[in-house]
Order: structure tokens, then C-alpha cells, then sequence
């Protein structure tokens, strides 16, 4: 989660008559703040395999930073079990530490096939209150992405009975369809800041 539902009750002096409630918020921010920042911003538990295309000599992941990478394959017939991995290094490497889950191609270019690179990896930050394992390439979630997270969140706690959802239960209930919402203009200018630019 991009806040803790702690965060939340702590900032709104709210009890634990309202946890089902703020856990349906706080799955709602995330997916906000992941569709306007045009990324997946909380690596997930295991690795991931995506299929993608190269554009040149660079290729972006969609979840970043790059946390681990099991293995990347070019196959021009899509057939991605009898071709030998690229090797990092060698092939390819992480541009900035894999910071902006930028992979650079050494030697020629990707492939400009759709779905003709395949990439085995986990990216994206830790949930909030996770610290990253000694000796990994984990990141902590930002400190600024986690207030972001809190503001918005109670911002969609005090307003759940408005217009502003489209379906809400009694107290203590849950939420379940957000409505269009406009996100704070002091969360905006935080989430600019991780916003995906195509390269």
C-alpha cells in the first residue's frame, strides 16, 4: 500500500470501526496514482514477465525502480523457451542503476517487433512501513509519495458521502466504485515528479 491505514486514522482521529472503509480508499489512491503517474509505482511479491518492444537502443519497463532481473530475451519467432537469455552486461545493461527502468541495448538494437522482448524482473517501491532487505536492490517508498498517498486518501474518507463516489455504504461499510475525483493540487505537483516519460 502506498500508506498505511494507520497514517490515515492518525491524521483523521478516526478508530478501527472505520479499517474496511479506508482499506477500500487506499486500494483507490494507489490505482489513481498509478493510472496519472502512467506507471506501476509498488513492486509486487514476485517477478513479473512482460513482452515488449524496443525503440532503438533503449527499452523502458513499466515498473521501476528495477529491483531484480531474471532474465531478458530477444526472439524474433516469439519462441522464448528455446532462445538463450540475453547476458547484463554483455547485451544489455540497467541505465542509472535501473532507477527509471531504462534498459540499454550495447551491440545493435531491439528488436522493433511488438512483444519480441521478454523480461522476467521485479521493479517498483516497497509498500509503505517496508524496509528494503540488506544486500538488495529494494527501494523504500518515498517518504513525499507516502504523504501524498495519506492527503488524498483523507481528502476521499471526509468526502464519501458526496457526489464525488458513485457507491457507498453505511459506516463502517466499504467503498466500492470511485467516480472521477480531481486529485489535490499538492498531490499533483508530487506525483509530476514520478510520472513515466516515454523515452
Amino acid at each position: 500500500m502506498l500508506c498505511l491505514i494507520t497514517d490515515i486514522k492518525t491524521r483523521l482521529g478516526v478508530g478501527a470501526e472505520f479499517d474496511d472503509i479506508l482499506t477500500a480508499i487506499v486500494a483507490g489512491v494507489s490505482s489513481m496514482f498509478d493510472g496519472y503517474c502512467d506507471r506501476t509505482l509498488l513492486a509486487p511479491e514476485e517477478t513479473v514477465t512482460i513482452r515488449r518492444m524496443g525503440y532503438g537502443q533503449y527499452l523502458q519497463l513499466p515498473q521501476y525502480p528495477i529491483v531484480e532481473i531474471t532474465s531478458v530475451t530477444e526472439a524474433w519467432d516469439y519462441d522464448f523457451d528455446n532462445t538463450d537469455p540475453l547476458v547484463e552486461g554483455t547485451d544489455y545493461m540497467q541505465l542509472d542503476g535501473g532507477a527509471k527502468g531504462v534498459l540499454y541495448r550495447i551491440w545493435g538494437a531491439w528488436p522493433l517487433l511488438p512483444g519480441s522482448v521478454e523480461i522476467v524482473y521485479r521493479g517498483g517501491y516497497l509498500s509503505a512501513g517496508e524496509t528494503p532487505e540488506e544486500d538488495s536492490a529494494e527501494v523504500a517508498l518515498p517518504a513525499d509519495l507516502r504523504e501524498a498517498a495519506v492527503q488524498q486518501a483523507c481528502l476521499l474518507f471526509k468526502r464519501r458521502d458526496d457526489i464525488g463516489l458513485s457507491s457507498v455504504s453505511a459506516l463502517g461499510g466499504s467503498v466500492s466504485v470511485f467516480a472521477q475525483l480531481e486529485l489535490l493540487p499538492l498531490v499533483k505537483q508530487t506525483l509530476d515528479r514520478y510520472r513515466r516519460i516515454e523515452i
